[in-house]
């Protein structure tokens, strides 16, 4: 299948068909008995001595094969009444795999300084069949809904870490790193059918629902890709433990996607036999999808691919901070830092119309922070402390790409317009310390957010609601 969409006026009746028929017949469910759960785990490591070095090294590798069945209840209102919508049984079945490794290693140079390199892969694959049937109010029908996914999920990762001691002062420690990582999701073949009857006529036959947006195929895929540094120094200028320690550091993180996705439905075209089709409707998913019936008169595959389906983002973060901490009277400590962060944010994509759309983001954010511990007696404690955050909002949660959640019955979109919080924190706790490892502690906390990212539920009339994200006043 090209890139170019497809639809009737960009290719033939004999096009399209072919096209039909490139899909596999591969609808129908089937029952197994589930195997026991298991997992594998190989480990080693050693470590070599060299006069003034020390190189170390361990690693893993881990293969798991889970299965799980839930079964539950869903049903849905219409906002505001009592009016039910929709309530349904439904029943999920997963088969999830897991295989991952490990490999780290280390050299220690003398007793000061210490070289890292850390690194990981996971590949998960999830092959999910679920079903849900009951009654769908707003066409008065019995419905049996059936979603079949397979989702293949990986993730690399490599640090290459740097820990230095310096005699300084009193003492420098220096510590860097460099990292990289990627992951990959791959959804390549779900698919999504209904058969439905009249809710009054339980002795009625299901007929399969040849409409595009009730039995469909989807297909998506999505790479990020991860770049980041940091340098951070801890200075003791003086003996006297109780005097200021001072923290400096820095910090880059650069994070790109790419995500692509595109829809195929199936639809009944005019002009065959009405008994004919109907008599086909009533039989099983891989009779109706059988190749005599994919042609012009009958069944013929729809695009319905949207420019919102697919987006690019990218997201620069910038952060420097400043920090000490220091004890007044033997009974005061205090830490008190700063960070500022500046950061940018960037999302293309395209409207339901088709319409370019761009987000960009600019934000340049200080972070103070201060935490204070007074020491009442020798085995109490007071302390106090305040600090500023942020949330941004995930490339996800800010694209224009809608997704139908089967398990959910439930539309999930983004929303271009949301912007990062901040939150104020601020917290105080009395401890009292007893014998051994106990403790007893009361603590009261505050939070004041400004723009904090909520999930919301939208009702749209007959077909399911769509969840999406939005800044709360």
């Amino acid at each position: 299948i090209t890139d170019t969409k497809v639809v009737r006026g960009n290719y033939t009746d004999a096009e399209l068909q072919q096209i039909g028929l490139s899909f596999k017949n591969n609808w129908a469910t089937r029952s197994d008995k589930a195997p026991f759960n298991g997992s594998y785990k190989l480990s080693f490591g050693n470590k070599h001595d060299f006069n003034s070095m020390v190189w170390g090294y361990v690693g893993s590798l881990n293969y798991s094969n889970s299965y799980h069945h839930k079964d539950s209840d869903k049903a849905f209102y219409t906002s505001g009444t009592d009016e039910l919508q929709y309530q349904y049984q439904s029943s999920s079945y997963t088969r999830s795999v897991l295989i991952g490794s490990l490999l780290n290693t280390s050299l220690k140079i003398g007793d000061h300084h210490k070289l890292s390199l850390k690194n990981t892969f996971n590949r998960t694959m999830d092959d999910e069949t679920a079903s849900f049937a009951g009654f769908y109010n707003y066409t008065s029908q019995y419905r049996d809904n059936t979603s079949l996914k397979f989702v293949s999920q990986s993730m690399s990762s490599h640090q290459l870490i740097g820990e230095h001691y310096f005699r300084v002062r009193s003492g420098l420690d220096l510590n860097w790193n460099l990292n990289y990582s990627r992951s990959e999701r791959d959804e390549p073949d779900s698919r999504r059918y209904a058969y439905s009857r009249d809710i009054d006529n339980p002795d009625e036959p299901l007929r399969f629902l040849l409409d595009q947006s009730l039995n469909f195929r989807f297909f998506s895929q999505l790479e990020d890709e991860n770049y980041g540094s940091a340098l951070n120094l801890k200075l003791k200028p003086f003996q006297d433990a109780t005097m200021p320690t001072v923290r400096i550091g820095m910090m880059s993180d650069s994070k790109s996607r790419d995500f692509s996705a595109r829809f195929f439905g199936f639809r009944n075209i005019p002009g065959g036999n009405f008994m004919t089709e109907d008599s086909i409707l009533q039989l099983p998913i891989s009779d109706i999808f059988s190749a005599q019936n994919i042609n012009s008169k009958f069944i013929e595959v729809v695009e319905q691919t949207k420019g919102a389906d697919s987006y690019t983002s990218d997201q620069m973060i910038w952060a420097f901070y400043a920090m000490t901490d220091f004890t007044v009277h033997h009974n005061l400590t205090i830490t008190g830092g700063l960070r500022y962060e500046h950061s940018e944010q960037n999302l293309d994509s395209k409207t339901l119309t088709n319409e370019p759309v761009r987000v960009e983001h600019d934000y340049r954010d200080l972070l103070p922070s201060l935490n204070m511990i007074y020491r009442l007696s020798s085995n109490t404690n007071l302390r106090g402390s305040y600090g500023r955050t942020l949330a941004r909002p995930e490339f996800r949660e800010m694209a224009p790409f809608s997704y139908y959640d089967f398990i959910n019955n439930e539309n999930v979109q983004g929303n271009t317009e949301l912007v990062r919080s901040l939150i104020d924190n601020f917290d105080l706790r009395y401890e009292w310390f007893l014998s051994g490892n106990e403790m007893i502690s009361l603590s009261l906390f505050y939070k004041y957010f400004k723009n904090p990212i909520e999930q919301t539920l939208i009702p749209t009339g007959a077909n399911a609601p769509t969840r999406t994200f939005k800044n709360a006043d």
